[in-house]
This record gives C-alpha cells, structure tokens and sequence, in this order.
C-alpha cells in the first residue's frame, strides 16, 4: 500500500516560512523552503485544537491563505494526536502538517517512516534562528523533522526541596526523555 508521508510534525513550519517570506518581499510563496509554488494548493492541517483555540489558529490559517493563495483544512485530532493522524496515514490520507504536542510522538512517527524530513534551506534557517535545542526537539537521530514553536510547562514537576530534605528524598534529573 502507498502511503503519503507527512511533510511536517511538530509544527506549522511551512506556515511560518512561508508567512515570513512574504513579509520579507515579493514573489512565489514556496512550502518548507522547498520550490513548490503554494498559490491554489490546499494544505491539510491536524492538531489537537478545539474550541476557542482552534478559533484563534484559525485566524493563523486565514492570513496564510491571504498571503499566499493556498487554502488550508484544519482537523481537530483532540488529545488523541497519535491515533488519529496515525489512522489517517494508515489510510493513505495523510495531513500535510500536523500540530504535535509531544517529542515522544514525533519520533514515534519519524521510526515509522511517515514523516519526510524539512528541506536543507529550512534547517539552514532553523540553525541561523533558534537555539540549538529546539533542533534537537524537532531531530530523530540526527534528522530534521520538524520545529515546536510553542512550549509550555504542562509537563514540569513542583516540589518542596525542604520537605523532600525532611523526608530523606533526593531528587534527582530525569536521564532520559520521551
């Protein structure tokens, strides 16, 4: 069975270039840095979004259009991102970009060969304007995928360190992450 493979994960990367390429002047719109043209495509985009924060990127998605002429279809994959895109790609009806909200699932999907890694001229302009750490979020085993471009601290752990002192605990640094 032939399967469509994910352009972009982690993020509205083609978005963002290409909305950043047209503040910068005239001309084509192109995806990735790639040399498609965007004028008159569609562009399918899965997140987990709903509600008033699917409104609100809906209004991300409307400049896009403007700006470049390609139409987008926005799927709301709910907090179940793995297994709705995954089901998706099964099927042959992959999204173009989809909004991922974990590292874990990016390499999931990059292991399993439905991701196509961002062109030269993106990482190009990844390394010139962002940390190297967040190439490395985007990266499964040293390929580029993808770029988060919203973190929040959902994940982070609080603690008291003078209660875990009283109890005899000692925290320590995860070694490993997801």
């Amino acid at each position: 069975m032939m399967r469509r493979r994910t352009t972009l994960l982690t993020g509205c990367t083609a978005l963002v270039l290409a909305l950043g390429a047209t503040a910068c002047g005239g001309g084509p719109v192109s995806a990735g840095g790639g040399d498609k043209a965007l004028s008159g495509q569609t562009i399918t985009v899965a997140g987990v979004w709903s509600g008033t924060e699917q409104k609100n990127f809906q209004k991300v998605l409307d400049a896009f259009t403007e700006k470049t002429g390609a139409k987008t279809q926005f799927t709301s994959t709910g907090d179940n991102v793995s297994t709705v895109v995954g089901s998706k790609i099964e099927g042959g009806n992959a999204p173009d970009v989809v909004m991922v909200p974990q590292v874990g699932v990016l390499k999931q999907f990059a292991q399993k060969g439905w991701l196509k890694p961002l062109s030269k001229k993106t990482e190009q302009a990844v390394d010139a304007g962002y940390a190297p750490v967040w190439k490395e979020y985007g990266s499964v085993d040293g390929t580029l995928y993808g770029l988060y471009f919203k973190a929040a601290h959902k994940s982070t752990v609080w603690y008291s360190p003078d209660a875990l002192a009283q109890a005899g605990v000692k925290p320590r640094r995860p070694t490993t992450r997801c």
